[in-house]
């Protein structure tokens, strides 16, 4: 494991899943030179998306492709000098953060990077989290990132 990964892995298990603000769950956060990146939504907002357990036996409600197809129009319209990304990760992720949160409301994180000359741009790494129900959620970004 490269030491970026290492740190983000250990960053991450020291993530507090509280809130940014009182009603917000924090639902991604990286830190890279420049900034620190925080995905978070409200919950009664998360409470509006389709709920769905991997129990059901049923795909969940919101396909890998449509959130893919999302992500990367997003990432297009964003920076229309890069016209292809390719697909890292995807994680299908439960969010909770509370005893009282309902269960069974899920997210999308994908990880994509911009190919130039069917080379990928790994320093380029872009985040994508997007609702089982369509919804993109946009990051919060603070200024100052690692030193």
């Amino acid at each position: 494991m490269s030491p970026l990964k290492l740190i983000t892995f250990l960053a991450l298990l020291m993530l507090p899943l509280s809130a940014l603000a009182e009603d917000k769950l924090v639902l991604y956060r990286t830190t890279d030179a420049k900034a620190t990146y925080t995905w978070a939504v409200a919950m009664s907002r998360l409470q509006q998306t389709p709920a769905w357990t991997a129990a059901s036996g049923t795909p969940p409600p919101f396909s890998i492709a449509q959130a893919v197809a999302i992500a990367t129009r997003q990432l297009k319209a964003a920076n229309p000098a890069f016209k292809r990304y390719d697909v890292l990760s995807i994680s299908l992720v439960a969010a909770s953060g509370t005893d009282d949160q309902p269960p069974g409301h899920w997210y999308y994180r994908i990880a994509l990077v911009p190919v130039v000359n069917g080379n990928r741009l790994y320093r380029l790494q872009y985040v994508a989290v997007v609702l089982l129900d369509g919804a993109l959620v946009e990051p919060q970004v603070e200024e100052g990132g690692k030193h």
